[in-house]
């Protein structure tokens, strides 16, 4: 059985909806990372972890409580955890994800870390403001980002706990393609049937548009300093993982926009 332990948010609805309790054996609810004791995830043979999308207010930003569903996990005699872990783990801001993967690797568990690479979807309200003024702006002049649809990663997490593997593996999941935002803008166009054009802004002008849009401070200043670096080509290398878990082709850039924009992503 799967027993999906999750933290409220967008990535961990993503992976419920794509957790078929018909297709799959599962536990018919997700539990909190604070409730999963080892008493709780009894009679569980693969536990799949999504953490929370930021640090929490504990001391130690979370990794206590995620470190300790891996404990819990280990004395419930699971077979094998999945944890959604994020691209550069080890340097990432977010502390939590290293220690997760940290305690993971102490363990005798089995368990499959996948580093997700960046979801598509962060790009939705300069994606929607673009299919109404017809423009893209940015802080991107140049380079390629390797976004992939949140969908296809939770899709390909449910497929590598449903496999439920005696080993240890760490893998990285992006999209299956990378596009810049010359290419986003194209497909704004193509989807809402009118000419969208990129224009390359200043982050001040980016953080200015997102707040028209009423993106919170956090993640409108996370979203502008991302597609500032894509210059440095860094984001837009490709994993070929994706393709190879899903049952079918991954989200082109053309599916994502459209989704995002009819609401369906």
């Amino acid at each position: 059985m799967i027993q999906l332990v999750a933290a409220p948010g967008r990535l961990a609805t993503a992976v419920d909806l794509a957790l078929d309790r018909d297709r799959y054996d599962a536990a018919s609810a997700a539990l909190a990372p604070e409730r999963a004791s080892a008493r709780e995830l009894e009679g569980a043979d693969t536990v799949l972890l999504v953490p929370p999308a930021g640090e929490t207010s504990d001391d130690d930003g979370g990794a206590g409580v995620l470190t300790a569903v891996v404990d819990a996990a280990l004395a419930a005699g699971v077979r094998h955890v999945v944890y959604l872990s994020v691209a550069g783990a080890p340097l990432s801001p977010l502390r939590f994800h290293a220690a997760v993967e940290e305690r993971l690797d102490a363990s005798p568990l089995a368990h499959t870390v996948l580093r997700l690479g960046i979801a598509a979807d962060v790009l939705a309200p300069l994606i929607r403001r673009a299919s109404v003024t017809g423009e893209l702006v940015t802080p991107a002049a140049a380079g390629r980002l390797a976004a992939g649809s949140r969908r296809d990663y939770a899709e390909a997490a449910v497929v590598v706990a449903a496999q439920c593997p005696e080993h240890r593996v760490v893998g990285e999941l992006t999209g299956a393609s990378a596009f810049t935002m010359d290419d986003v803008a194209t497909e704004i166009g193509a989807v809402a049937g009118r000419s969208v054009a990129h224009r390359h802004g200043e982050v001040a002008d980016v953080l200015a548009l997102l707040a028209e849009e009423e993106l919170p401070p956090g993640p409108a200043q996370a979203l502008a300093r991302l597609l500032a670096l894509l210059p440095s080509q860094a984001l837009g290398v490709v994993s070929p993982h994706l393709a190879g878990l899903l049952p079918r082709p991954p989200a082109t850039v053309r599916e994502i926009v459209r989704d995002l924009l009819v609401g369906r992503a």
